[in-house]
């Protein structure tokens, strides 16, 4: 018969209903396969009788390892395993678990890929938020531009969706290197977008400037008025003293850019909500024809609203980038300051 295990209340009536219909002690124990003491015990308290909550089993891990679980997985970005291993005591992958779980300011979530930047990469992009902090009716005269890659089997990494359990899971189809891709060019304005262009192969500045002339210049004031301005990233054929002298000729003004900062071109955006219709459902394609039509499809059918949202919103998020320089600023002369007591408290001590 199971020893130290508690009653529960079912049993508690169970046992009530058995002794009201006269049956003795040992025939109950018998009967639920419990001892006879607990029985006993259970019938001499009467109404009375309560079950204690118990404890359960003793935590293996002090507050203080629980602490230096959290730095790792903090300081160090380790993974579970990770920490099994690195911590000073032993412990299971799943005590660690339990630990992190019970954290409500810890979560597991994918880490954003970043661009890496350097020190004259962060003074460029400061520079250019002074630059351009008051900029409000200019941006309605900005081409905004980009290339994207579009997969076949659909966008990398894509391959999320809500499953019904119920149901039988989807699969989903997954080809070297994606299955073939087309490198697509677009620009868009606050009132109209441009043609979408194709671009095959490697580009050279060459191949870069002709694409300009069929499906930039045609569109030029009407996307941005007489004072259009192009923006482009910096690229190595965008910013070639061949494609500068393009400009030149052809009478067009390249905005000036910082390196590595696509999170302030708008078309990052457009590029999302792009790819969610063209793989809209979980679509995915067969030949690179069909990857085309869809995506002049979907491109066409963007709506002036959107296009005007986005615009306006390129305010909000180069605000933000103002905020990330004044908070750059702000931090270090209130760093300096700081510095500055402590130097001024430590020639105190010293006289």
């Amino acid at each position: 018969m199971p020893r130290n295990v508690q009653f529960s209340k079912t049993e508690i009536a169970q046992i009530y209903c058995l002794k009201a219909l006269g049956m003795k002690v040992v025939d109950i124990a018998r009967k639920m396969r419990r001892r006879r003491a607990g029985i006993s015990q259970i019938l001499s308290k009467g109404d009375n009788f309560e079950t204690k909550s118990r404890s359960g089993r003793p935590k293996q891990t002090t507050k203080r390892q629980d602490r230096e679980i959290l730095r790792l997985i903090s300081t160090q970005k380790l993974s579970i395993r990770s920490v099994s291993r690195e911590v000073t005591f032993p412990i299971s992958k799943s005590t660690v678990h339990r630990r992190l779980r019970k954290r409500k300011h810890l979560i597991y979530r994918k880490m954003h890929c970043s661009p890496k930047l350097t020190a004259r990469h962060k003074d460029a992009r400061v520079q250019w938020a002074r630059n351009h902090m008051h900029w409000t009716d200019e941006l309605l005269s900005v081409v905004f531009s980009d290339e994207r890659k579009f997969n076949l089997d659909g966008p990398d990494r894509w391959a999320y969706y809500w499953h019904d359990i119920r149901q039988k899971p989807q699969t989903f189809i997954s080809r070297q290197q994606g299955g073939g891709s087309v490198m697509v060019w677009g620009a868009f304005s606050f009132n109209r977008t441009t043609d979408i262009a194709f671009l095959e192969g490697r580009l050279c500045s060459e191949d870069y400037q002709k694409m300009l002339e069929m499906h930039l210049l045609p569109f030029g004031e009407l996307l941005g008025g007489d004072q259009w301005i192009y923006q482009q990233d910096n690229c190595s054929v965008h910013v070639s003293n061949s494609t500068k002298e393009w400009f030149r000729r052809n009478q067009v003004t390249a905005m000036d850019w910082p390196a590595l900062s696509p999170d302030l071109n708008p078309m990052e955006n457009l590029w999302g909500i792009l790819a969610s219709d063209v793989y809209a459902k979980g679509r995915q394609f067969s030949t690179i024809h069909d990857l085309k039509l869809q995506i002049e499809r979907s491109w066409f059918s963007l709506k002036p609203e959107l296009l005007q949202t986005l615009v306006i919103s390129t305010e909000d998020s180069w605000d933000r980038a103002l905020f990330a320089v004044w908070a750059r600023e702000e931090f270090l002369d209130m760093l300096d300051l700081r510095l500055r007591g402590i130097l001024k408290r430590k020639r105190k001590l010293k006289n």
